[in-house]
């Protein structure tokens, strides 16, 4: 751990050194971070109604869990049982 926080202390003098060129400066704290904070990738597949009638037999919780899978925030309305969608 010692010595993360002595590169990460080096990277970001080496950002704030007015001698050390902008663009160099730049690249070692994107390489630092993508070092310590790797990307991370997730690939999903998911079964979709691909007709009026499989859409039609879906369950309210299919529907609502289908919503939220595709980020679809689900609230209660006050004195509403429906629920309603929001982006």
């Amino acid at each position: 751990m010692a010595r993360a926080a002595e590169l990460a202390t080096r990277a970001v003098d080496a950002a704030l050194d007015p001698s050390v060129p902008g663009d160099r400066a730049v690249r070692a704290i994107v390489e630092l971070v993508d070092a310590a904070e790797p990307r991370a990738e997730l690939t999903l597949t998911a079964e979709l109604p691909s007709t009026l009638e499989q859409a039609d037999a879906m369950s309210l919780n299919e529907i609502e869990a289908l919503a939220r899978a595709h980020g679809f925030a689900l609230e209660e309305q006050e004195g509403q049982g429906a629920k309603a969608l929001g982006a």
